[in-house]
């Protein structure tokens, strides 16, 4: 699970609610790192500009619970990228191995040249 949690997203439609419920004060713009099935933190951010908007600075972090199954299509969606990345690291170690093997066999057959 450590190769999953915690990671962080945007905000999505269906934490709105829960955000808001638990957030107190002004905002501009938020993050969300999920941290389990059921935890979530809010990282909460102003607005840089009235004129030109952008996201300023870091104003809270609300930690909430949310009900499990909630976050199931986010949490889906890092596990498969986690996984596609870890298989293309074993592909790249597979690949490196091959290398390896083909530079020393060009290198050996330079030696037996000189």
């Amino acid at each position: 699970m450590s190769d999953i949690f915690p990671f962080t997203i945007g905000m999505p439609a269906e934490l709105r609610k829960v955000f808001l419920s638990h957030n107190v004060g002004s905002w501009f713009e938020v993050d969300v790192t999920i941290r389990s099935m059921t935890e979530v933190t809010f990282h909460v951010y102003g607005m840089f500009s009235s004129m030109w908007g952008g996201r300023g600075d870091h104003l809270r972090d609300i930690e909430a619970n949310v009900t499990y199954g909630v976050l199931w299509e986010h949490v889906k969606e890092r596990a498969e990228r986690v996984a596609e990345m870890q298989l293309d690291a074993a592909e790249n170690r597979k690949r490196q191995v091959e290398i390896d093997r083909r530079a020393a066999a060009l290198l050996s057959a330079i030696g037996r040249a000189a």
